[in-house]
Order: structure tokens, then sequence, then C-alpha cells
């Protein structure tokens, strides 16, 4: 209402009887059973450009009508040429059995002949139209059954989302001790004059098969046998922690989600 905003209008979805007023369900998600108390939810909003939009369940959009051309050019008095601005939605409602839509509009008058002062209150003119969405009716098992499926992939998306950053975090955190380490080796290559890259150094051990004496003071320091035993927990546990997470969490979304694709 008031320049964009929607009423609900809801059915009983149930398989002998008819069409009739539900409730908005607020509170509670719908689910994919199909009782004589599960009722389809279509929120209808209207903007300031003269569209109108419904959506299942105020999520899923099923249906747009533009009314932008509401208004055209006329004649007003004294055979002076009135022309309107862009209109726009003041009132929508949507009848119980989703059959019939009403939009109220509203839109400026503008005199494109005479001069107006600038002072002048602004006058507005107001239409009224219907349009016809039994169509929402005739398939609304099918509406129904795509709103609910496009809901459910989204939260399972959303789950995943979280379970991956979970398992960033959590191996973020494990690697926090190593990269203290590699900090510590690069005070110790810069006090020995050496370039303060441990990746580099490190491969020169690999080559040579003899420590730097920047090196071999960092793994005396650094790196002695119950240090070493430390930073192996915490990335075992870390790996632990992800192949839950993974297992119990994110798998199972994603066959949850290949199932509601399919």
């Amino acid at each position: 209402r008031g320049g964009g905003g929607g009423l609900l209008s809801s059915f009983r979805a149930g398989g002998a009887g008819g069409p009739g007023a539900g409730g908005s369900s607020a509170g509670a998600g719908p689910g994919l059973s199909h009782d004589v108390d599960q009722p389809l939810t279509v929120l209808v909003s209207g903007d300031a450009a003269g569209v109108v939009t419904l959506s299942a369940y105020g999520f899923f959009p099923v249906g747009c009508v533009d009314l932008s051309g509401a208004f055209s050019p006329g004649v007003g008095a004294g055979d002076e040429l009135v022309a309107y601005g862009n209109p726009t939605v003041c009132n929508v409602s949507l009848t119980s059995d989703l059959s019939v839509l009403t939009v109220t509009l509203r839109s400026r008058i503008e005199d494109r002949s005479a001069a107006s002062t600038e002072d002048a209150s602004p006058l507005f003119r107001y239409h009224v139209t219907t349009v016809n969405t039994g169509l929402l009716w005739e398939r609304r098992w099918e509406l129904s059954e795509v709103a609910l499926h496009f809901g459910i992939i989204g939260e399972l998306l959303e789950h995943m989302s979280a379970t991956l950053q979970r398992m960033e975090q959590r191996w973020n955190e494990a690697q926090r001790g190593m990269r203290t380490k590699f900090e510590a080796l690069r005070k110790v290559l810069s006090t020995h004059d050496r370039v303060p890259a441990p990746r580099g150094e490190l491969l020169m051990l690999l080559l040579t098969g003899v420590p730097s004496d920047a090196l071999a003071q960092w793994f005396g320091s650094e790196l002695s046998p119950q240090k070493v035993i430390r930073l192996h927990r915490a990335l075992d546990a870390a790996c632990v922690a992800i192949d839950v997470l993974y297992t119990e969490h994110f798998h199972v979304a994603l066959e949850g989600l290949l199932y509601r694709l399919a």
C-alpha cells in the first residue's frame, strides 16, 4: 500500500475444496506437503514505475504486470493538450481465489500548453484497473511446488556457503601457529643478512641438504620436538573438524540440492 506496498492473498490448497481466504502463514515456513491446511501465499507489490509484481510466498516471482502506459495524453478544458506523468502504484489487491488483480494508479497532470505558476498545487489523476490472473489459480499446484523447491534450494545454498566459511575459519585457526613460525624465520633471515624468503631458504635446504646458519638457528629455537608435536596436533584436529563439517553438513546439503534440482 501507499507507493509500492502489497496485500497478501492466499487460498487453501485442498484437493476437493474450492478457493477460500487463508492466512498469510507468517512465521511458519511452508512445506512440500499439499494438505488442506497448506495455503499458497502470493505477495503483490507495485512500484513508482507502474509495474506490479506477484511473488509466491513472497520470494518466487510468478507474474509481472507493466501498467506504465495506463495514462495517455488527452484533451483537457478549453481544448488544451494535457499530458500525464509516469503512473505510480498506490494500492494493489488480489482476490482470495487469485483470479482478479485490482490496481490503483496515480499520475500527475501536466499541462503542456498553458503556463502554470510555480506555487500552483499539483493535480493528480487516479485510475483503477483490473487484471485477470485466473491462471494463478489454475496452476496453483505447479506454482506452489516450484516455489517451495526454489525456497529450499536457497536455504541449502546458504547452508553450504556458511559451512565453507566455517571450514575456512577452522583451517586458518590451525595454520596460525605455522604462520607464526614462518614470521620468526623471516626475522632470523633478516638478522643474518639473507633474503627474508622462507620458501627459497627451504628450497635451498632441499637441493643441497645443508641448512644455512639462519635456518639452523630457526630449527633449534622454533621447531623443537614439543613444538612440532603441538603443530601436528593442531593441524590434525583441524583436518578432522573439516572432514566432519563436510560429511555432516556440506555433503548432506549437496545431496539435497541435487535432489531438488532434479
